[in-house]
């Protein structure tokens, strides 16, 4: 385990950063950072502290990235993680670089998602949690977990959240081991997400003149795209979703060919890794085809 007596280098990279309340989930705490060379670092998190330490993460992986050159050469097959636990960080890097290659063949139709039984996440505390922190929003939202075709040891959800009115979807993913993992990530993801809808709703009342076109671009390719792809039959569920840490890590060895590559970081608070996947098929990470919420989309 890294320790954190060094974090001054993470946060001198900030240009500023401020505690965030979602319209749509007030109950979770958002902690968000530009950094110096204009890239914005999130964290969302049950507490201060959760959503602190994911905001640092993610600007340790911004930085190593921007020092190796990758901010605008990664695709589809390539996962990114910082975490202050190298084998935490690793997992972690193996994981996304499965997500988004999992989420890009659902996107195309290659690969099915399932509705996770409403029965299944009030079981396991989902529904309940979800429920708390959006209690006391002042706009109300309905959200639903759909769940892919498992592949290679490694589960990917997909967290869709609209309007009452069916309108302004947004998606959250999150792949895992464990599906009790994912399903957590992938609702963390989307309320994360959500905070685009907010830019595009003080678009909407003349409140600020920020560019949100490719927020909305984004939001209607959802409204076109997931009717078609997000069915209504309901998932069969692991009878046993949660899984330890170690059993998390012995799944990965079932994986596709990989390659790890850490990346240099001169924060030794934070690991930096680079998970590719060689035997996937190369895909962009946005564009108007792409089902990733991206300003280049």
């Amino acid at each position: 385990m890294k320790n954190d007596a060094d974090l001054g280098f993470l946060i001198s990279a900030w240009d500023r950063s401020d505690r965030r309340k979602s319209l749509f989930a007030p109950g979770v705490d958002i902690f968000q950072a530009l950094t110096t060379s204009g890239a914005t670092a999130s964290g969302l998190g049950d507490t201060r502290n959760a959503s602190t330490s994911r905001c640092i993460s993610e600007t340790a992986e911004i930085l190593a990235k921007e020092a190796a050159q990758l901010t605008g050469a990664a695709f589809t097959n390539f996962g990114f993680a910082a975490h202050s636990d190298t084998a935490s960080a690793k997992h972690a890097a193996h994981l996304e670089a499965h997500e988004r290659v999992q989420i890009w063949q659902w996107w195309q139709g290659q690969r099915h998602a399932k509705r996770i039984p409403a029965e299944w996440l009030q079981t396991h505390g989902f529904d309940t949690w979800l429920s708390t922190h959006r209690a006391t929003a002042s706009i109300k939202r309905q959200t639903g977990l759909w769940l892919l075709t498992p592949a290679s040891g490694v589960l990917t959800v997909i967290c869709k959240s609209k309007s009452q009115m069916d309108e302004d979807i947004i998606l959250g993913f999150g792949a895992a081991t464990c599906v009790f993992e994912a399903v957590s990530k992938a609702l963390r993801e989307n309320l994360l997400m959500e905070l685009n809808l907010v830019e595009v709703m003080a678009t909407r009342g003349g409140f600020t003149k920020g560019d949100t076109s490719w927020i909305e671009r984004k939001i209607a390719q959802y409204a076109a795209r997931c009717p078609a792809i997000l069915r209504q039959e309901e998932a069969s569920m692991p009878a046993t979703p949660k899984k330890s840490f170690e059993t998390q890590l012995a799944a990965l060895e079932t994986t596709p060919t990989s390659t790890l590559q850490e990346l240099p970081m001169p924060c030794p608070s934070r690991s930096v890794w680079k998970c590719t996947l060689t035997e996937t098929r190369q895909l962009p990470p946005s564009g108007p085809s792409s089902p990733f919420m991206s300003r280049s989309t």
